[in-house]
């Protein structure tokens, strides 16, 4: 099955398709934490896990 692109999607598709190859897509997401936190650590641990390969 084939869906057409979303305005985000075809706008990133335009700028790859005129050279724009320096194009960065960015993702957000939001995580609700219960409880507590250490927030040295939590920072510490997010900075690892965008760090690390996919």
């Amino acid at each position: 099955m084939s869906l057409p692109l979303t305005i985000a999607q075809r706008g990133l598709w335009v700028g790859q398709k005129i050279g724009a190859t320096n194009a960065t897509l960015n993702i957000t997401e939001m995580l609700e934490v219960c409880g507590p936190v250490k927030p040295k650590l939590f920072m510490r641990a997010l900075w690892q896990l965008t760090r690390e390969p996919g």
